[in-house]
């Protein structure tokens, strides 16, 4: 009984050593690409579920709640990876990063604390933002 033979355009995972200079370069099998797709899929999905229910839960800086405040969106800044840089203000952050902690630290905070904590100095720095705020 003879075996059938593979389509024309089909390329086996592993072939044999020859002419071609790529038969040296082993070839991922199919179910292995994909588990370590699904696996950075799923811890990215979970981190993407964990900063979205960080934020949600983050209150606005008040002149009362500032321990709480301060706990939660540092636990945030922590997961997103920035806490370091924003402490440092000798590592200058990313133009998209600086720009999405602005947001999120202005947007976090009370008319009234706004309006104690944003000046024309630090309005356009997160670094600075973060350093009026925890003086």
């Amino acid at each position: 009984m003879e075996l059938p033979k593979p389509p024309p355009d089909h390329i086996p995972p592993n072939p044999p050593p020859g002419p071609n200079p790529q038969a040296h370069i082993p070839q991922p099998q199919p179910n292995q690409v994909r588990g370590d797709n699904m696996a950075d899929g799923a811890r990215n999905g979970f981190r993407q579920a964990m900063l979205k229910t960080a934020l949600e839960t983050i209150p606005q800086l008040t002149e009362e709640n500032y321990s709480i405040w301060k706990d939660k969106l540092m636990a945030l800044l922590k997961l997103r990876g920035v806490l370091n840089t924003l402490n440092n203000a000798d590592v200058p952050l990313g133009e998209s990063d600086n720009a999405e902690l602005t947001l999120l630290i202005i947007s976090k905070m009370e008319s009234v604390t706004h309006n104690n904590v944003v000046t024309a100095k630090n309005r356009d720095s997160a670094q600075k933002l973060w350093a009026s705020i925890k003086e």
